[in-house]
């Protein structure tokens, strides 16, 4: 879908007033810092790489993140195990820097980068706090394009696990996000409608133009600032802080007024 907002597109969903009942959020950079865990992969790497210092960590870190984007949708299809797609990425990667990428230097660079992903893993700032606000208000779930078993490692590790219920991936499913049915199947395991529900993510392809397509409202996480028209009934929020600000804009009742801030 190349629909970004603007006087085209897809009208704003239906439902106007109705609570939500399900919030589904996506995992990574949204629940999980993702970016945050690859910066510290980047600088493990450039220690165990000397020819990766002539590189500025930002450009490697937005070049790698390239390379998992242009590899990650053939693990949501079924084309390559998460094994094989990390080896692929790690190969692209070093042959794009100049690097071999003889099968053992793909197997080191993928082991160091790894561990020190795994070194740094942290929760998006705020949110546990973000959930304990929602949960008892509305239904929480998932809603994810990965390996199931990835996801469920990555909430436990931060101790979220719990919360949720459904828990959906791309695993599961014969389609991904933005596939409207990946949408609308999360929307049912949850017990609800499109009309009740709100997806909660960082990405404006998958999480907010996916959404829009299923007749979910959607509240986009834009920690970066991106400068970009939003649809009507789409929320943007910076951070998961303050907690109440971002609880509210989550919960508010579909096709009511945002309030004035102070």
């Amino acid at each position: 879908m190349t629909y970004i907002g603007g006087s085209r597109g897809p009208p704003p969903p239906s439902g106007r007033g109705e609570p939500p009942r399900l919030v589904l959020f996506d995992v990574d950079d949204t629940l999980y810092d993702h970016t945050h865990a690859t910066r510290h992969a980047i600088t493990a790497l450039r220690q165990r790489f000397p020819a990766l210092r002539s590189f500025e960590p930002d450009p490697l870190v937005d070049a790698y993140q390239r390379e998992l984007a242009a590899v990650h949708p053939r693990v949501v299809r079924g084309e390559l195990t998460p094994e094989a797609a990390r080896a692929e990425r790690f190969r692209r990667f070093l042959t794009s820097h100049g690097l071999p990428a003889r099968p053992a230097d793909v197997a080191a660079a993928s082991e160091v980068a790894r561990a020190g992903y795994r070194q740094a893993e942290r929760a998006v700032p705020g949110t546990e706090a973000l959930l304990r606000a929602l949960r008892g208000r509305v239904r929480l779930g998932i809603l994810s394009n990965n390996v199931r078993s990835t996801q469920v490692a990555k909430l436990e590790t931060l101790g979220i696990r719990d919360f949720f219920d459904p828990l959906v991936t791309s695993e599961d499913l014969p389609w991904g996000k933005p596939d409207p049915r990946a949408f609308r199947r999360a929307v049912r395991l949850g017990h609800a409608t499109p009309a009740t529900t709100v997806m909660v993510g960082d990405s404006w392809s998958d999480d907010v133009e996916g959404a829009i397509r299923a007749g979910v409202t959607a509240v986009w996480l834009d920690r970066s600032g991106e400068r970009r028209t939003l649809p009507a009934g789409v929320r943007r929020l910076g951070s998961w802080r303050p907690t109440d600000r971002a609880a509210a804009a989550i919960l508010r009742p579909r096709g009511a007024a945002r309030p004035n801030r102070s």
